[in-house]
Order: structure tokens, then C-alpha cells, then sequence
């Protein structure tokens, strides 16, 4: 009868074959591997929310266009913002860790305030040919973006370890 390991023998075992990188191996494996393209992620979101608006345009007419657009844009305006205030920390290149973490969490929290404040302002800028449908299915579609990005950019990864045969 064989028994089992216990999670401290498996962790034992993996310390041993943890090896640690040198800052060569490190710099190579980084540069292996495929940028962040923040303005793509713009992209899939702009093109996601251009074919919402054709269908709301063949199947609601115009009105249900101006709703979904309006959505888009309440999404990516403060997308766009927040891309630009992350921009400008490349040039620290971890000089400064916790000012970075304070820039994040306040462009992240600015960017979720303005999309809050563009969803309430969404029935006086529309007026009353607002669609919600069409605005709450394209903020959700365009949210998902996200993760439709991360998808893209996991993959790339994937195909960039196969290709060099190293993990």
C-alpha cells in the first residue's frame, strides 16, 4: 500500500528544484517575453463596441446606436486615462515601488469614479430615446474586453515558451 505525500513533502521537494534565476537569465527571459499593448486592448473594445452598434442599429434603429456608443465610451474614456497615468511610470523602472502602488490604486479608483459618473449622467446626456439595454449590454460587453485581452496576451505566452522550448 503506497501512501500519499503530505503537502510539507511536496513543498520540501520543490524547494529543492527551485532554482533562482541570475539577473542575465532574468533580463533574457523578459525580454522573451510578449509586451503589454495597452492601446490593443483599446482596440478590441473599440471594435467590440462598433458591431454592438450595428446590430442595435438593425435591430432598434438609431436611438439604441447613440445608447451603446454612449456605453463604449463610458468605458474607454476612462480606460484611456488610466493607460496614461500607468505611461507615465515606465520611466521610474522601480525607483519608487510604494509611489507606483499609490499611482495605481489612484488612477484605477479615478477610472472606476468617472465611469460611475458617466453611467449617472447617461439619462440627461441621451434623454429619452435612451436605451438601457443597449447602454448596460455594451458597458458589459466592453468591460469584458478585459478579459478577452488577457486571453490573446496568455496565449501569446504560451506560444512564445513552445517556441523557445524553455518554460
Amino acid at each position: 500500500m503506497t501512501r500519499e505525500p503530505d503537502d510539507r513533502e511536496i513543498d520540501r521537494e520543490e524547494d529543492e528544484e527551485f532554482k533562482p534565476l541570475t539577473p542575465e537569465a532574468a533580463q533574457q527571459l523578459a525580454g522573451r517575453m510578449p509586451k503589454l499593448a495597452p492601446w490593443r486592448l483599446l482596440g478590441w473594445q473599440l471594435a467590440s463596441g462598433l458591431v454592438l452598434a450595428a446590430a442595435a442599429w438593425m435591430l432598434s434603429g438609431p436611438s439604441a446606436v447613440w445608447s451603446v456608443l454612449y456605453g463604449v465610451v463610458a468605458v474607454m474614456l476612462p480606460a484611456v486615462l488610466f493607460i496614461r497615468g500607468m505611461l507615465r511610470l515606465q520611466g521610474a523602472q522601480g525607483k519608487d515601488a510604494g509611489m507606483a502602488l499609490i499611482v495605481f490604486m489612484v488612477c484605477e479608483f479615478g477610472k472606476i469614479a468617472l465611469t460611475v459618473v458617466l453611467l449617472v449622467l447617461a439619462p440627461r446626456i441621451l434623454g429619452v430615446h435612451m436605451s438601457w439595454l443597449g447602454l448596460l449590454l455594451s458597458v458589459v460587453v466592453t468591460l469584458k474586453m478585459y478579459w478577452v485581452a488577457l486571453w490573446v496576451q496568455f496565449r501569446s505566452y504560451n506560444r512564445t515558451i513552445r517556441t523557445t522550448g524553455k518554460s
